[in-house]
């Protein structure tokens, strides 16, 4: 398994346990309220999905942070059936967006800093990436992923960026790092000196 297929299983796992953590805070430790039905004498009871407790903690269907860990469900439910080797630079920057959100839910939540625990440069997504590597029309790439992973990802990522455009491109949902260099005289114009 690739870093990302296990990105995605780990923070979907760390998300609904915040979520549940979430909930009981919410109903002063009623546990009954992060499982399914009622509990049955000899029955084992199913805790609440990730998906629905999102619907719970965060109830607005097109909340930018909702959304971005919806998102990270469907590719580590994808994940399960196929071998996905390379992850496009849109899913990276999903990726990153939410664990800025984690880190901010937690503390605000919970009054629970990472930063505390975890050096901050292990929070940021770092990627060295060649145009090409991430550009799923590339058909090296799309040979290295196969037919129906990169069918997949062509789709996903076609449908992540529509859904930052309609979002309005909240960093909620999406960040990403850009680089820009202009060459100018004024040194207060420039994040590099040179």
């Amino acid at each position: 398994r690739r870093s990302s297929d296990l990105f995605c299983y780990l923070i979907c796992n760390a998300w609904e346990l915040l979520l549940k953590a979430k909930i009981l805070d919410n109903t002063h430790n009623d546990h009954d309220a992060i499982y399914r039905g009622k509990k049955r004498r000899g029955e084992r009871r199913e805790s609440l999905s990730l998906r629905e407790c999102l619907e719970r903690v965060i109830p607005n269907q097109t909340d930018p942070e909702r959304r971005n860990v919806e998102r990270i469900a469907v590719l580590r439910d994808e994940a399960v059936h196929l071998v996905i080797s390379e992850v496009p630079r849109d899913v990276l920057c999903l990726f990153q967006a939410c664990v800025i959100n984690y880190h901010r839910r937690l503390n605000e939540w919970f009054g629970i800093s990472l930063s505390e625990r975890v050096h901050v440069g292990m929070m940021s997504i770092v990627y060295d990436m060649q145009p090409h590597h991430g550009d799923l029309t590339d058909k090296r790439l799309r040979r290295k992923l196969g037919r129906d992973a990169a069918v997949f990802l062509s789709h996903y990522c076609s449908e992540l960026k529509k859904e930052f455009d309609e979002l309005r491109r909240p960093p909620q949902f999406s960040i990403g790092i850009e680089y820009k260099l202009v060459l100018t005289k004024k040194q207060n114009h420039a994040d590099i000196d040179l």
